[in-house]
């Protein structure tokens, strides 16, 4: 699945939870999923700041070039160091560095795989190729880390989905289900 169709997908269903509000609390359910769920209703505009927070930092990580040199956290007493060490929130130099530090360690770098070809030429003159994969660049950063271990997976879960709401309505509901498939299949034929 195209990850574009999945971002829209997500972000479009978000904002269809946040056009309903309800008059609950976050804390009334004991259900975590349900509470985030009703957390989103209740305060859309914090939702949505949230979604384009994410979405800003997804594309920084995505169109953010090869890094020359890995980062490691070896260099965060440094960078803090460096932080610190100038008082003034107005200087520039404090806002390079702030905005150095949010791009290292929350943004990240994002996992880079490049596909290798390795031939070999035998004694009696026939070639053999051995395909691979080679890591460029290892994940770093909190947004790094969850877009290389859980988004890039969840474009696998996500070619399952319409089979999985179907089982569930199946399961659930058998005579509705297999009405609308009749009603479907009879209103195609016409």
């Amino acid at each position: 699945m195209n990850s574009k169709k999945s971002l829209k997908t997500v972000l479009l269903s978000l904002a269809v939870i946040a056009a309903v509000p309800t008059k609950t609390t976050c804390a009334e359910t004991g259900n975590p999923l349900q509470a985030a769920i009703t957390c989103a209703r209740n305060h859309p505009v914090a939702l949505s700041a949230t979604i384009l927070g994410l979405y800003v930092m997804h594309r920084r990580l995505v169109t953010k070039p090869t890094a020359k040199v890995p980062y490691s956290m070896e260099d965060l007493r440094e960078d803090f160091k460096e932080f610190l060490s100038s008082l003034n929130i107005f200087d520039a130099k404090m806002y390079k560095q702030l905005l150095h530090m949010f791009d290292k360690y929350i943004i990240g770098l994002q996992v880079k795989i490049e596909e290798t070809t390795t031939r070999t030429k035998n004694e009696d003159g026939s070639v053999f190729s051995l395909k691979g994969k080679k890591l460029i660049q290892k994940p770093f950063g909190a947004y790094g880390l969850f877009h290389a271990y859980v988004l890039t997976d969840m474009d696998k879960f996500l070619a399952y989905i319409p089979t999985l709401a179907t089982m569930y309505l199946l399961l659930n509901n058998p005579e509705k289900s297999i009405d609308n498939a009749l009603a479907k299949a009879a209103s195609a034929g016409k």
